[in-house]
């Protein structure tokens, strides 16, 4: 309608030139046109040169734009909606190192706060420390920052201070993101929470240290004690500890681990 409005008004002598773009059907396929026209010099209706150019391959080409924006826009919709719904902290990297993406689980995590540094020097702003060795996690040695270096999936226990000033422990797992012919567009990485797993482990650790130290210390005075001592069990009254004053009052026989009846079959009846 366009097309042969713009013509019609151009052969009529309304308008002095006009430019439209119009579809067309061949047997085989849908094409575009552009109709240039222009009304000759002596004017007056039906005195006009009208000039037609193939537009189809622009055409095409708008229209394949429009569907690829409609469909990034679509995947970044759910990309985000995805990354809202995880339970465990997010962050995405484009293959600089440069942060592009986290969800609100990450900035819980941390403290209220999930900055997108912008390079991998940047990611100083996280402070944490190798949980094995108590040493502070330079920038390059966050587990994305190697998976962007080594190609590689990796995972890594840190201890963390928070944006808020809390200490916590989290679990780190990074891996790359591949195009079809391996090459690197970037990286994702995932940290879940350990804290309170870690803090219920240490207390069982400490417990446990507390323990031996107490038996130690038992042991201790058990041997040094001046009196004779002996440890046994089960109704057959089997040895399980002597001090040295109760081996020296036996003659320096060894009977732990045997019965009374065999380590000193001499007081069976007494």
């Amino acid at each position: 309608e366009g097309g042969s409005g713009g013509v019609g008004e151009g052969l009529a002598g309304s308008t002095a030139s006009f430019e439209v773009d119009e579809a067309w059907t061949s047997a085989t396929r849908g094409r575009w046109q552009r109709m240039l026209g222009r009304r000759g010099a002596g004017g007056g209706p039906g005195a006009a040169i009208v000039t037609q150019m193939d537009r189809t391959r622009e055409h095409v080409a708008a229209q394949a734009e429009a569907l690829a924006l409609a469909l990034a826009d679509a995947d970044r919709r759910r990309l985000e909606a995805t990354l809202a719904a995880i339970p465990i902290g997010v962050w995405i990297a484009d293959a600089t190192g440069r942060l592009t993406h986290s969800n609100p689980a990450a900035a819980l995590i941390w403290g209220g706060a999930a900055p997108l540094a912008q390079t991998i020097e940047g990611y100083s702003v996280y402070r944490g420390w190798w949980s094995e060795t108590g040493v502070e996690v330079a920038a390059e040695e966050w587990t994305l920052a190697k998976t962007l270096r080594t190609g590689q999936s990796l995972t890594d226990f840190f201890e963390i201070e928070r944006f808020d000033g809390t200490r916590g422990h989290i679990l780190n797992s990074a891996a790359p993101i591949l195009d079809e012919d391996g090459t690197l567009l970037g990286g994702v990485v995932v940290a879940m929470d350990v804290t309170e797993r870690t803090e219920r482990t240490l207390e069982r650790f400490q417990l446990l240290a507390s323990l031996e130290t107490e038996r130690s210390r038992l042991v201790a005075i058990f041997e040094k004690a001046p009196s004779f001592l002996a440890v046994l069990r089960g109704p057959e009254y089997v040895f399980e500890r002597a001090n040295p004053a109760y081996l020296q009052l036996v003659g320096h026989r060894n009977p732990v681990g045997l019965p009374l009846a065999t380590a000193l079959p001499e007081v069976i009846g007494q």
